[in-house]
């Protein structure tokens, strides 16, 4: 952290970045940005709770203040629009003001993190080695089905087999998604708790570059065996199609690192079978992977007196661990792991975007484009206009439900 005094921040200083102006994020933090529904999401409207959770301001020149914290959404309010930052990041709560973190230098057992949601974050650049139709930080209609699925995936896993209510899902400002879970009894739970969360949902990928071992192990976990079917429904539309997969080489060298992990010391399956389908143009992606289906099952049946003993054979198990290593979510457990991880706030402006990092319901999340994102440059002109922007109050009213069903059950 650096060591500025932010009372003697010019805050001409702060504003340099050439998407957003100094003049334009004032108003918005000014008119917009939803304080009262803070209070309420992250202190339970109650001051001596607010006080303790952790906020962090980030400078358009990189500098940051850790271990900000507010008595209640009108200081909340006053010190954003005072400084402007670019970022805002939300932590913990304490078990004493985060401000007095100094007074404890000399023994930082006394200023520990005691309570926080646990967080989830879903990121496309992690999809980069098996997205066809973009990279980097680079986004279309197309490569957001990898969002749609990871999103139905983990919103299973964490209603249906841990029984969690309060989940706040955000448009991370460019090419991802953010995920909140605020129930009480998640929020209190240590590093352990967490971490044993989040090794739970995480999915072992296949690593193309080692020797890669088989992934899945009979019998299937239930909650592996729900996210086959959520991805089976929609694999071919999405990968097959959406992407052509198997006419690009990161996804021929998948699916062929995985027949090997399960058919060991097959190099005739691989070599004379696998490969001439795979590498042959004239066939798409569906053609190729219906013929390969058939191969493994025909070798399976002709070649193990026991593939009827089990509910899947080895071909099966290649299937689906490959649909799996495709659109099993990507999660940066690290992210989730620690109570006094940083995540950006919602209804933060992205800086290279000017896109508004906005609340999602399921229907948001599911017909999702970025067109329907509001932009601040958007929000100013109706601003001006004496207009209300209507994408920008769509999704406030996505976080006015939110934290009415909150504080409906606190």
């Amino acid at each position: 952290m650096a060591d500025i005094n932010i009372e003697n921040i010019d805050i001409k200083d702060i504003i340099n970045d050439p998407i957003i102006s100094k003049e334009d994020m004032k108003i918005y933090y000014e008119n917009y940005f939803p304080y009262d529904n803070f209070f309420t999401w992250l202190g339970k409207d109650d001051s001596e709770i607010f006080e303790r959770r952790e906020f962090s301001f980030t400078m358009s020149d990189d500098r940051y203040f850790r271990f900000q914290c507010f008595k209640n959404s009108e200081e909340l309010k006053k010190q954003i629009c005072k400084l402007i930052p670019k970022k805002i990041d939300i932590g913990a709560i304490y078990n004493i003001q985060p401000n007095m973190k100094g007074d404890f230098n000399d023994d930082q057992r006394k200023f520990t993190p005691v309570q926080k949601e646990i967080v989830f974050d879903i990121d496309l650049t992690d999809y980069d080695d098996i997205r066809t139709c973009c990279s980097d930080a680079k986004v279309c209609d197309k490569c957001w089905k990898y969002m749609i699925v990871a999103y139905q995936i983990l919103k299973t896993i964490l209603e249906e087999d841990f029984g969690f209510n309060h989940i706040l899902y955000a448009f991370s400002g460019r090419r991802g998604i953010h995920c909140w879970l605020c129930d009480e009894r998640a929020k209190v739970l240590q590093n352990d708790g967490r971490t044993a969360i989040a090794n739970f949902i995480k999915y072992k990928m296949i690593n193309i570059k080692m020797n890669a071992s088989q992934g899945l192990k009979l019998p299937l976990h239930p909650s592996i065996e729900r996210a086959i079917k959520i991805i089976e429904n929609v694999f071919e539309e999405y990968i097959l199609i959406g992407q052509n997969i198997l006419n690009y080489e990161k996804g021929k060298n998948l699916l062929e690192s995985i027949i090997k992990a399960y058919f060991i010391k097959n190099d005739d399956l691989i070599n004379n079978k696998i490969k001439p389908i795979l590498n042959n143009n004239n066939y798409n992606s569906v053609m190729k992977f219906n013929e390969i289906k058939i191969i493994l099952n025909k070798y399976e049946n002709d070649n193990n007196k026991n593939t009827n003993k089990n509910k899947y054979n080895r071909a099966d198990l290649v299937i689906k661990d490959f649909e799996l290593n495709i659109l099993y979510p990507r999660l940066d457990i690290n992210v989730s792991k620690h109570i006094n991880h940083l995540l950006k706030s919602p209804f933060c402006i992205h800086p290279k975007t000017g896109m508004v990092s906005v609340p999602l319901r399921e229907t948001d999340i599911i017909n999702f484009t970025m067109e329907k994102i509001p932009k601040l440059e958007e929000i100013i002109i109706d601003h001006k206009n004496g207009k209300k922007n209507s994408k920008f109050f769509y999704f406030k009213g996505a976080f006015d439900e939110f934290c009415k069903k909150l504080k409906n059950n606190q």
